[in-house]
């Protein structure tokens, strides 16, 4: 049985009805045309489309829309150039599909902007629009390609400046809330959780795989989240980094489950020093995300070093029993599983403190910076 989906936060209920406010707005063309004979009426539909995605981050949502406006006439400037070199050089003998395929080169190179593609040109550029608006005035047109184009560019421009100007004026007059904690809270304690969750079902995460799923569902949304955010480049180098190893240790546990043999033997042995571990760590990312890191000093360096020391000199005293022929020795993917779920674990403890101390350090950074400003 899966978790219960929580109702959505009056922050989401707030984004859905500026959105119909911009959405609203942006459909009135359509139903008050500019003009008599409003044959370009299905075309305005790419207005309201556009307002539909609007978000309360006016910061974001302008390099969004810039983003939008710009790829958008990108793609139709090259459809129209591809349209009119076609058109001179067939005579006014236009065939679509052969301007089509004169436009292929172009959108081969605009898929290189795709996220996939890794490209430094998909930072400026929405390499879906600007491939996909190219076709409208080359092939998607039904009478006259050119001013079907620019008819389409007003469309999407009115669509994307509406909700800017509705963002701009509720901000104006202080009505988007606040989204909550900031994200150099809510990364740590979601961590937290994650790491808890996963540590306390060590040896049993497929019984629990619904619960595990949904804890890693509200943490990659939480990592989403922050992705669109600036971070302090100190503690986003260290945060990405344990939030893919957190996804790996769910991965390994999920994989199969631990055989009886590595938890009688190996694992029981090593529990309580890794309970405690596991504890320290989220006291430190709770501390942490506090805003008092400097007391969350719980000195999981030693910790760690302790760990690695006893997991040594158990896995020594198995290798001798399994030599002896006292005990069966474990298969080695069961010892590769188990490796690398406990250096996971070690080396998120050893990404927790460096994060808390990237936390020391970027709070005093900006103790000084305040100190500064009021010396002048």
């Amino acid at each position: 049985m899966s978790s219960p989906t929580p109702p959505p936060s009056w922050y989401s209920l707030a984004t859905a009805l500026v959105t119909v406010v911009a959405v609203a707005i942006a459909i009135i063309p359509i139903y008050c045309p500019p003009t008599a004979d409003p044959w370009y009426l299905p075309i305005l539909v790419a207005g309201p489309c556009v307002a539909t995605i609007t978000f309360l981050d006016l910061r974001l949502y302008t390099f969004m829309g810039l983003a939008t406006v710009t790829s958008t006439w990108m793609g139709l400037g090259v459809g129209m150039l591809i349209h009119f070199i076609f058109d001179v050089a067939s005579g006014g003998q236009y065939n679509r599909l052969w301007a089509a395929l004169l436009l292929c080169p172009y959108t081969f190179l605009s898929s290189l902007g795709m996220p996939a593609a890794k490209s430094k040109l998909g930072r400026f550029t929405l390499s879906a629009l600007v491939s996909a608006f190219s076709y409208v005035p080359v092939a998607f047109y039904a009478a006259d390609a050119y001013t079907e184009a620019w008819v389409t560019g007003l469309a999407v421009t009115f669509g994307a400046v509406v909700p800017w100007v509705v963002l701009l004026i509720f901000k104006t007059l202080g009505l988007i809330p606040s989204p909550g904690q900031p994200m150099t809270k809510r990364l740590p304690f979601a961590a937290a959780d994650f790491f808890d969750l996963l540590t306390g079902y060590f040896i049993c995460a497929r019984d629990h795989n619904n619960a595990i799923q949904a804890q890693a569902d509200d943490f990659n949304e939480v990592c989403h989240a922050a992705a669109k955010q600036k971070i302090p480049a100190r503690l986003s180098a260290v945060f990405w980094n344990m939030a893919g190893e957190l996804f790996s240790l769910k991965d390994c546990l999920l994989t199969q489950e631990l055989e009886p043999g590595i938890i009688a033997y190996v694992w029981k042995p090593l529990a309580a020093d890794f309970s405690v571990l596991r504890s320290e760590v989220g006291i430190v990312l709770r501390k942490t995300a506090r805003g008092v890191p400097e007391e969350a000093d719980r000195d999981l360096s030693g910790r760690i070093a302790s760990c690695e020391q006893l997991m040594v000199d158990v896995i020594s005293d198995v290798s001798r029993k399994a030599v002896e022929g006292s005990i069966s020795p474990p298969s080695s993917t069961a010892v590769v599983q188990f490796y690398s779920a406990v250096g996971s674990i070690l080396y998120i403890a050893g990404l927790t403190e460096k994060y808390r101390l990237a936390a020391v350090a970027e709070k005093e950074e900006e103790e000084r910076e305040r100190q500064e400003k009021r010396d002048k």
